[in-house]
């Protein structure tokens, strides 16, 4: 029973860890969003790839209070940043609004129904449609801005 187990641990170890040192190497990136002027807070920055291969790694933050965020990869270090390269940046913000209707829960209680509703205008959204494109640098500062309008203030 031992052997087994210790061969289950060898094995996760080695699919999670890797035999080699295969350390991602990722650069700083910090910015700000704004939306018509405003801070955008609990945004969702995305940065996608456009090459493709092993060093290039989709990225992600999450903006605060002021609209600034930190980059991070999903298997970097937290708010380490992100690989060097060319990304397409899309940017989401939503909140949950009232339908109008009512709903029963598993438990019987009665509720309001809600869905999400885009706070800001869908381009910014789509990978496709997006203005937003950057490059990283290696062993540069990082910072970039985004300023997004309303469809009616372009």
């Amino acid at each position: 029973m031992k052997q087994i187990l210790f061969l289950f641990s060898f094995i996760f170890i080695l699919t999670t860890v890797g035999c080699g040192s295969s350390v991602l190497k990722t650069e700083i990136v910090v910015g700000k969003v704004t939306f018509n002027g405003v801070p955008l807070i609990q945004a969702n920055v995305k940065f996608f790839p456009v090459s493709s291969g092993e060093e290039a790694q989709p990225s992600y933050a999450i903006t605060d209070d002021a609209g600034e965020y930190r980059l991070q990869t999903l298997y970097g270090a937290p708010n380490a940043g992100t690989t060097p390269g060319d990304y397409v940046v899309t940017i989401t913000k939503a909140e949950m609004v009232s339908t109008g209707r009512k709903m029963r829960d598993s438990e019987g209680v009665i509720s309001e129904e809600r869905k999400p509703k885009l706070v800001i205008p869908k381009n910014y959204t789509e990978i496709e449609k997006t203005p937003f494109k950057v490059t990283v640098v290696a062993h540069k500062k990082n910072i970039f801005d985004f300023e997004l309008k309303d469809n009616e203030s372009k």
